[in-house]
């Protein structure tokens, strides 16, 4: 960004007055997203929010809300905890780095069940997956990823058209064990 500010005021003495007034705006407009952005960590919270650690490996030291680190550290526990290095687990609809941070498989051809990507054909190869390979655990989320701040209306999964079938197949095969933060964590019924 400095550079570019350095650039763009190295031209406003050599341009005329109308094209002066738009660098003039980009600059003011670019010091004003790097304040912004130096205050604000993508859509988690300001800096001055981030006041714990994650333990998690692949996150060990990066800082995040209280709340955020509870959840995630705590995701990945209860997953080594109630599962083996063997044995899949299924997150639903979002947050498919569950899947990396601890280390299973998902046994689902669908990473991310994201509500506008989400259509008839994804839905028909995920259930015929699970149907043939049941996952050890099932995560379903309260709220979608990109509600940061946990506010608002939950998800309604029976009302919503695309999500009823798949979540009405957990529901029938699984059961609620624990929540961790606002995701619920779902064991075998059998």
């Amino acid at each position: 960004a400095l550079p570019l500010a350095y650039g763009l005021l190295k031209k406003i003495g050599t341009v005329r007055w109308h094209t002066r007034a738009a660098l003039t705006l980009m600059l003011f407009f670019l010091v004003l997203g790097g304040y912004y952005k130096h205050r604000e960590v993508y859509r988690d919270a300001p800096r001055d929010e981030l006041t714990s650690e994650f333990q998690t490996p692949g996150l060990r030291g990066i800082k995040s809300t209280p709340r955020n680190v509870a959840q995630i550290d705590g995701l990945v526990t209860a997953v080594r905890i109630h599962s083996l290095p063997s044995d899949n687990i299924m997150i639903y609809p979002d947050f498919p780095v569950l899947y990396f941070l601890a280390d299973r498989d998902n046994p689902t051809p669908i990473e991310w069940y994201y509500w506008r990507g989400f259509n008839k054909r994804m839905l028909q190869e995920a259930m015929l997956a699970l149907a043939e390979n049941p996952p050890k655990l099932v995560f379903v989320q309260e709220y979608l990823e990109d509600n940061y701040r946990r506010q608002g209306e939950p998800l309604a999964y029976l009302e919503n058209s695309k999500y009823p079938p798949l979540y009405a197949l957990i529901r029938a095969n699984y059961e609620p064990a624990e929540r961790i933060g606002d995701i619920f964590m779902f064991v075998p019924k059998f």
